[in-house]
């Protein structure tokens, strides 16, 4: 199934399919170690699979210090992990984090 990454619900609306995974990457949150608060992304995950029936990953600076605020979420399928994932030292560091 595609991943089809979204930053709205307006996307989520418009996409024809359910035969997909959304990833929801908030764009202020993409790359700038900022990442959005844990209890937005799971108000928003929650409008999400109201409008599309589908598994849902958060990315958006997900690291080792913060994923467990993410995958810890009820309704979150898993993380799109980004910048970390290209540095094998601090991608086995966020894999360690959440086993």
């Amino acid at each position: 199934n595609p991943i089809v990454c979204v930053s709205n619900l307006d996307q989520v609306r418009s996409l024809s399919s359910d035969k997909l995974v959304i990833a929801y990457e908030p764009l202020d949150a993409i790359g700038s170690g900022k990442p959005e608060d844990p209890r937005s992304v799971f108000n928003t995950i929650n409008q999400i699979k109201q409008v599309k029936n589908v598994e849902v990953l958060y990315g958006g600076s997900v690291d080792s210090s913060n994923i467990k605020n993410y995958t810890s979420q009820e309704n979150l399928s898993g993380v799109l992990v980004g910048g970390q994932s290209l540095d094998a030292d601090s991608f086995i560091k966020l894999i360690n984090n959440v086993i």
